[in-house]
């Protein structure tokens, strides 16, 4: 099979429902390693879904199980998924793709950040993948709508620093940060 159809992805995502306070979720756990091993085999699937506007919004929620929701397997996910998604983020902004799949990755890589996991294995995802994109594609990261993304993250990455040994970043008569 070359790809997912729409009744694939759609079976898989009613299989991987996460609910952490449902019994059923306790089996899921107990499980853990066979789900990372089922979304290894898949992952390239579920990726390529994401420039495609029909399957885009499925393989979101995909994703948000395995790399957000499913503490278990989320470590493991991220892991095996940071070079992937460096390589459809270059072919999701590509002129021929859909807008409404760049917003859905924009989403949901901001969801992934700014969530209310607080996981530093997530933030340090979003971020290298961005960061990663942005250095080999400099034209289609100048032209997406990631900047704004990746802004805010190196902002609150320079809070973190900043905030915990009561330093605050030296300013020029500008206003502006020493390091601009």
């Amino acid at each position: 099979m070359d790809n997912l159809e729409s009744p694939h992805l759609e079976v898989f995502k009613a299989a991987c429902r996460i609910d952490p306070a449902s019994e059923r979720d306790d089996k899921l756990k107990e499980h853990a390693s066979e789900w990372i091993r089922i979304f290894k085999s898949l992952k390239n699937y579920i990726f390529i879904s994401l420039c495609d506007r029909e399957f885009s919004d499925t393989a979101i929620e995909i994703l948000e199980t395995f790399t957000w929701r499913f503490e278990e397997v989320r470590d493991a996910c991220l892991d095996e998924s940071l070079a992937i998604m460096i390589k459809t983020l270059r072919l999701l902004y590509q002129p021929d793709i859909d807008d409404d799949c760049k917003e859905n990755i924009q989403r949901y890589l901001q969801g992934l950040y700014f969530g209310d996991a607080d996981c530093q294995k997530q933030k340090d995802f979003v971020y290298n993948a961005i960061k990663n994109f942005a250095e080999m594609n400099q034209k289609a990261y100048q032209s997406s709508n990631l900047i704004a993304l990746m802004n805010s993250i190196v902002q609150e990455r320079r809070g973190e620093i900043f905030s915990g040994d009561g330093v605050t970043p030296p300013r020029t008569a500008a206003g502006g940060s020493a390091a601009q």
